[in-house]
């Protein structure tokens, strides 16, 4: 993610979402890598933005939109540009319950409960006077089995104690499935053991889509969020299923997990081996799921892959398919979240376990970065150069993702939590000069005092272009769409002192004075720190400067526009950002 370096890319900017999401083309690698040494105490210190992938919708952005009066229908289509709003009817889906270990699925005996053999095509109420039933598996089949008195002995169907199965148990109500700890969960629908070798099965709970949104939602979101987010994540969720379920087809045992790898699904309620229990579906996420039944966004007339994660950190980053697409996001930071921005500690001892064929590592060298955001964006490329326990030079490439999970957040309490991350430069420790001794042989010299030169002062306010576009949008008479665009550009503090905020201000080189028609609305021209709540920009921080564009008062053309930095009414300092604004009848 991280690290100073001079960029540019050509650029494309619209303004989508009431202002919410920029979309910029891909940027081009880094003009020079980033290096740096194995720290003396042996641990990296980071920083970084967001959680997650980043792409499609940032569930921290549709709360921030949500905040703002954004709708689910605004949220959803901006975070998947180019989709189209469908409405599925009401179809099963299959969920793979992870958590179970894949020994034998157990189910809590209860008044009513059934069991179908798929092998024989029959079903059958379960009988009284057992407290659990299971299903086990060998070489020759299934095998149901109840347990009273605290053991457990075969039930036979039709007749036969051992089948090829599927088993699916079925209720009234609830079923609800032992796990291996002790506790207990209960899901709507059924639930099956499904052979998936002579020595492993699985278990799957079928159900409604609209039934399993209800354990998704408030697994994916928080229940105390606005409505509008809370339903973004009922229709993101409800398509992302759609999604899988359709690829699948109808093949294997089943459609989609329930753990992040796919999308996290809780079931209804959950209880301790002590017998607490505690429900998982809320009000306010079961009204979001009804109030959005069977929304789904579509590409093409299919339902979506709609990706989502915790945070984009202020920039989604693309996708495969179209509707993924990388842009700027000031939905994500609307609302404070420690995901947003955050610290990270890296051990050298974590990177060097997760790729040992470094073996001592002497250096990390980041060689690529998608160019979106602060630092130049995430990034995409590592080199780990090390020493072999042989003495001879090693060299690892990896990702700024195999990075981030060297030492993921949470599973470490100060881990990484995206591939979009900086390792925070330090300074040398400093060594003070050594006087050269005198020669021995000298005889004492009596010098007059000397006045020593006044001191140079450097700099105090330079700074450098981390990012900015070479090309600005191509802008268009046709339509007030057409007619916007956002001319963005990162600057980096290089002095020794801090910029205070309150005092920052924008020149525009070029041209030069009066009203600018090609930024006409007042807050066009808008400075903005990229660390939340910030006063002042400290050196080696950044601050981003965004023109929000409108060529409606202009004839077509092309116009040169240029930026530079100043303190209150003193003169420009740094480098100046510059475009060339195309602007087409």
């Amino acid at each position: 993610m991280p690290s100073p370096r001079r960029s540019a890319w050509a650029a494309l900017a619209g303004l989508i979402g009431s202002l919410a999401l920029t979309a910029v083309a891909p940027a081009a690698p880094a003009a020079a890598d980033e290096v740096v040494a194995r720290p003396v105490d042996g641990v990296f210190r980071i920083s970084g933005h967001g959680w997650g992938h980043g792409r499609g919708m940032s569930q921290w952005g549709a709360q921030g939109a949500a905040s703002r009066g954004v709708s689910a229908e605004q949220i959803v289509s901006t975070y998947y540009p180019g989709t189209a709003r469908a409405v599925l009817p009401s179809a099963p889906i299959r969920v793979l319950l992870s958590g179970d270990e894949g020994r034998d699925t157990e189910v809590v005996a209860a008044p009513g409960l059934t069991v179908s053999d798929a092998a024989r095509g029959r079903s059958e109420p379960l009988p009284t006077g057992v407290d659990r039933w299971r299903v086990t598996v060998d070489a020759a089949g299934l095998h149901l089995q109840g347990r009273s008195g605290g053991t457990w002995r075969p039930h036979a169907l039709g007749g036969a104690t051992t089948t090829a199965g599927p088993l699916r148990f079925d209720g009234p109500g609830l079923v609800r499935v032992a796990l291996p700890g002790g506790s207990v969960r209960d899901y709507r629908g059924t639930v099956s053991a499904v052979r998936a070798s002579a020595s492993a099965l699985q278990t799957v709970v079928a159900l409604p889509l609209e039934d399993y949104l209800l354990g998704v939602v408030p697994r994916e979101s928080s229940p105390s969020w606005r409505p509008a987010a809370l339903e973004a994540q009922a229709i993101a969720a409800r398509s992302y299923s759609a999604h899988k379920r359709a690829r699948v087809a109808g093949r294997g045992s089943y459609d989609i997990c329930d753990t992040t790898t796919c999308q996290v699904f809780g079931g209804t309620a959950v209880s301790t081996p002590a017998g607490v229990r505690t429900e998982l579906e809320h009000a306010s996420t079961t009204a979001a799921v009804r109030a959005t039944a069977g929304v789904v966004r579509t590409y093409g007339g299919v339902p979506i892959l709609a990706e989502f994660s915790s945070s984009n950190g202020g920039w989604s980053t693309a996708g495969h398919v179209p509707y993924l697409r990388a842009a700027r996001d000031d939905w994500d930071g609307a609302l404070p979240n420690r995901v947003h921005s955050w610290t990270a500690s890296l051990p050298v001892a974590d990177l060097e376990r997760a790729f040992p064929a470094v073996g001592t590592l002497q250096r990390l060298r980041v060689t690529t970065r998608d160019g979106n955001g602060e630092w130049g964006g995430r990034v995409r490329t590592v080199v780990l150069e090390g020493v072999s326990s042989t003495g001879a030079a090693t060299r690892v490439t990896t990702t700024g993702a195999g990075v981030y999970a060297a030492r993921r957040w949470p599973a470490s309490r100060d881990g990484l939590r995206s591939s979009w991350w900086r390792v925070v430069p330090t300074a040398p420790a400093p060594t003070a000069p050594t006087a050269p001794a005198p020669p021995k042989t000298a005889p004492p010299v009596t010098t007059p005092p000397v006045t020593p030169p006044a001191p140079t002062t450097p700099p105090a306010r330079p700074s450098s272009l981390i990012v900015a576009s070479t090309k600005a949008p191509v802008l268009g008479r046709s339509s007030a769409r057409a007619r916007t665009g956002t001319l963005y550009a990162a600057f980096r503090n290089t002095g020794r002192s801090a910029w205070p905020l309150r005092s920052l201000q924008v020149v525009r080189t070029a041209p030069v004075g009066g009203a600018d028609p090609l930024a006409p609305a007042a807050g066009a021209v808008r400075l903005r720190p990229a660390r939340t709540g910030a006063t002042s920009i400290a050196p080696g921080e950044t601050v981003t400067l965004t023109v929000a564009l409108d060529a409606a008062r202009v004839r077509p053309g092309t116009y040169a526009r240029a930026y530079q930095l100043r303190l209150g009414t003193g003169p420009g300092f740094g480098v100046t950002a510059r475009w060339q604004v195309t602007v087409r009848r």
